[in-house]
């Protein structure tokens, strides 16, 4: 199996932000290996990588110019061999498959605003309000934190009823609850 490895540089700044982009987009690989192609993986298309694990999505886009070839995850689809706070670990995946994905950031998008995490004197919290003032259906809270992204601004969108957090080098998806029959509620998910 070839791999490659990323390592969480000390004396590489390049490196550094490429593993911390790399641990983000990991935060939204599937869990369940009963679902097909999502548990553990991570697609590499055009130096963009993509996770899911069906009720959100991460993308992040590598920066193929700066990065020394032997960092930057090659097109294919990649499984998480290991995952430290030193290295992150990639094989590839074989012939396993990976869900349709980019139909679900086609189509018409209703901007919220934008967010800025560092230096604003808007909070987590004051977000999470202002986002459920501003649309009707619920998200889980701490798939909305692992979509915060190491940057210093970001767009915050609707595409129907996904919500989308994006900038030139991250995006995150995330698919509200729904409601089923008896009041219980459960992570939406897409099926592309």
């Amino acid at each position: 199996m070839k791999t490659i490895t990323i390592d969480n540089s000390r004396s590489i700044p390049h490196v550094r932000n490429h593993f911390a982009g790399l641990n983000w987009c990991l935060k939204a690989t599937g869990k369940d290996k009963a679902l097909e192609g999502m548990a553990g993986t991570i697609l590499s298309d055009d130096g963009i990588l993509i996770c899911t694990d069906g009720s959100r999505m991460h993308l992040y886009r590598q920066d193929t110019e700066m990065l020394s070839a032997a960092y930057v995850v090659p097109n294919g689809l990649w499984v998480v061999v290991s995952k430290s706070a030193s290295a992150i670990v990639l094989g590839e995946a074989g012939n396993k498959s990976f869900p349709g994905c980019w139909a679900v950031l086609d189509g018409p998008s209703r901007n919220l605003g934008k967010f800025r995490p560092k230096g604003s004197e808007y909070d987590y919290a004051s977000f999470l309000f202002g986002l459920a003032r501003l649309h009707k259906d619920c998200f889980r809270s701490d798939l909305i934190q692992d979509a915060m992204m190491p940057c210093e601004e970001y767009r915050v969108d609707l595409r129907g009823r996904m919500l989308v957090f994006g900038s030139d080098t991250f995006i995150a998806a995330l698919m509200p609850y729904r409601e089923e029959a008896g009041g219980m509620w459960t992570a939406g998910g897409y099926n592309a």
